[in-house]
């Protein structure tokens, strides 16, 4: 059984989207950022016990305060 080559998830991308820099890499990139904030904020927000709306009404105040 011959040896296989293994891929970093670097080269993955490189090889399905583009190297870094390109459209198609920008856009992934910039989507996967978005994403992964998003279920940050989320997950903090749950551990709170807070609804989105009641998130929204505190960085409401909290934008007004600063």
């Amino acid at each position: 059984m011959g040896q296989e080559k293994l891929y970093t998830h670097e080269d993955m991308l490189d090889t399905v989207l583009g190297k870094q820099g390109t459209v198609l890499r920008d856009e992934y990139e910039s989507d996967m950022n978005s994403f992964l904030m998003g279920e940050a904020i989320k997950k903090a927000r749950q551990s709170r016990h807070l609804t989105q709306e009641q998130l929204g009404e505190l960085m409401v105040s909290s934008f007004y305060s600063i």
